[in-house]
């Protein structure tokens, strides 16, 4: 198992630690070991993210987020990108009567090794490699990947 996923993990234990609710979370590692912090408190994460310089010294850059997901009852039933951005329009996952809470660990270096490390609400972590969308895309800028 890859050093940068056994960190993501233990960022997850931590937070797992303080429970559901936490805000989102910045996190860049510094070639000395020094750990820089920036939490979003009220902010929109998404412009949050955009204004950041990229770290191009950092070791790694993870970003850990909460939110909501569907049922995986629900997800099987779905098989294209297509379809379940129909599914987002009519209903989002937050407004689900099923939905799950979900706790995403997106790690990346500037050399473009990125994980997301995700636990759901009554279920086991799981490591992904095939990453995408606006928050890992800003990871990826921020880390200075190159």
């Amino acid at each position: 198992m890859s050093k940068l996923v056994e960190t993501a993990k233990y960022i997850e234990s931590v937070e797992h630690e303080d429970g559901w609710g936490q805000p989102a979370k910045l996190l860049v590692l510094d070639p000395a070991g020094l750990l820089a912090v920036i939490v979003f408190e009220n902010e929109d994460v998404y412009e949050a993210l955009e204004v950041i310089t990229p770290y191009h010294d950092a070791q790694f850059v993870a970003f850990v987020s909460e939110g909501w997901t569907y049922p995986k009852s629900l997800l099987d039933e779905y098989d294209s990108v297509e379809s379940m951005e129909s599914l987002y329009r009519t209903q989002p996952p937050s407004e689900h009567p099923q939905r799950k809470q979900v706790r995403n660990v997106i790690v990346c270096t500037k050399d473009d090794e990125a994980y997301v490390v995700r636990f759901e609400e009554g279920e086991e972590i799981d490591v992904m490699t095939r990453i995408d969308g606006r928050f890992p895309e800003q990871v990826r800028r921020i880390a200075g990947k190159t």
